[in-house]
């Protein structure tokens, strides 16, 4: 995971480590809604700040 904290925004990249596939196969949304819980209080107070998100899920 890579996150990148800056004054007006955040990003974060979450991806395999190493060659191993991953073995999640949560939908996007569920993916996203856990990054969202976890970074409350960390890079945001609330969640509902977020005002958008890409995302692409790589098929396996």
């Amino acid at each position: 995971m890579v996150m990148i904290f800056h004054p007006d925004w955040t990003d974060v990249t979450i991806g395999p480590i190493g060659e191993d596939l991953s073995p999640l196969t949560a939908d996007a949304s569920n993916l996203c809604k856990m990054v969202e819980d976890g970074l409350i209080g960390v890079a945001y107070p609330d969640d509902r700040l977020v005002q958008m998100l890409l995302v692409r899920k790589i098929p396996r």
